[in-house]
């Protein structure tokens, strides 16, 4: 889980491409101004929001802790109830 999704999509997405590509050269396939303009809207959305996304997640702010008051009152209560001593009312039943 180190790598996101979106990093997986662009690797192979990137191996289609210099499929294509040397599909291209060494078959002399060719490719029209629409594909290639196609081409490029899909690499450049695609590498643009992985290198934004990563720069986003640097920026992010550190998770919010708990209150520190609400803890301490579940403490004190923890406390109280094994100070108490156990009575034969206080059986459970």
């Amino acid at each position: 889980k180190e790598f996101g999704a979106l990093l997986f999509a662009a690797v192979m997405t990137t191996r289609q491409f210099l499929s294509i590509l040397l599909s291209c050269i060494i078959f002399m396939h060719p490719l029209t101004m629409g594909q290639w303009a196609g081409t490029s809207m899909v690499f450049g959305a695609l590498y643009y929001k992985t290198f934004a996304g990563g720069k986003k997640k640097a920026k992010s702010s550190p998770p919010k802790e708990e209150p520190v008051e609400a803890g301490k009152e579940m403490t004190e209560q923890k406390q109280q109830l094994l100070s108490e001593p156990a009575t034969a009312d206080s059986k459970p039943s």
